[in-house]
C-alpha cells in the first residue's frame, strides 16, 4: 500500500477550509436570524391619529387628537414617547430641533396590545399639512427604535437617541 503524502495533506487542508467556511456561513446566517428576531419587534409597533378628539381642553394653543398606539409584538415596549409633528416637517428624527414638551406623551412601559390616549397637536395648517406622530421606543432587547410620522423605522445609536432625547428637550427617567 502506497500512500502519497501530497495528496494526503492536499485533501486534509481542503477539508479544513472547506468545514471552516461552512463554518463561517453558518454563523453569519445565525446573526442574521438572530438579528432578524429582535428587528420582528419593533416591525410589530405603530402609532397614528383617528381624529380631532371631542374632549379639548380650554388650552387654545393645542388641538387634541384621539391617539392610538399598538404594540402588536408580544413583548413590552419601554421608555416610549409619542411625538407630536406633522406629516410634511421632521421627517427625520435628525431634523428635530427643540421640541414643545406638550407635544409628547411618555409611556414607562406599554404591554402588547393597543393603547388609546389623547395627544396635544398644533392642528393642521393651509393646504396639505396635517398632525402626525411618530414613536421613539426601547425594545426588549435594549435597542433604541424610532418610526416616523411616515411609518420608517430606525434603529438609532446610543449617541442619536442621547441627541435626539436632548433636542426634544425631554428626559424620560430610565
Amino acid at each position: 500500500m502506497n500512500i502519497n503524502f501530497s495528496d494526503l495533506i492536499t485533501t486534509i487542508i481542503g477539508a479544513l477550509i472547506g468545514g471552516l467556511f461552512s463554518y463561517l456561513i453558518v454563523r453569519v446566517q445565525l446573526k442574521y436570524r438572530e438579528r432578524d428576531k429582535e428587528d420582528e419587534q419593533a416591525s410589530n409597533v405603530a402609532t397614528w391619529l383617528t381624529d380631532i378628539s371631542d374632549r379639548q381642553s380650554s388650552n387654545d394653543n393645542y388641538i387634541k387628537y384621539d391617539l392610538v398606539i399598538n404594540n402588536n409584538s408580544n413583548l413590552p415596549i419601554y421608555n416610549v414617547l409619542i411625538i407630536s409633528l406633522s406629516n410634511k416637517v421632521n421627517l427625520h428624527f435628525q431634523d428635530i430641533k427643540f421640541w414643545d414638551y406638550e407635544l409628547i406623551n411618555y409611556y414607562p412601559i406599554l404591554t402588547p396590545g393597543i393603547k388609546k390616549d389623547l395627544i396635544n397637536t398644533k392642528g393642521s395648517g393651509i393646504g396639505v399639512e396635517r398632525p402626525a406622530v411618530s414613536i421613539l421606543f426601547t425594545d426588549v432587547y435594549g435597542k433604541y427604535r424610532y418610526r416616523n410620522q411616515l411609518g420608517q423605522l430606525t434603529q438609532l445609536s446610543t449617541k442619536e437617541y442621547d441627541g435626539l432625547i436632548v433636542r426634544l428637550g425631554y428626559r424620560p427617567p430610565l
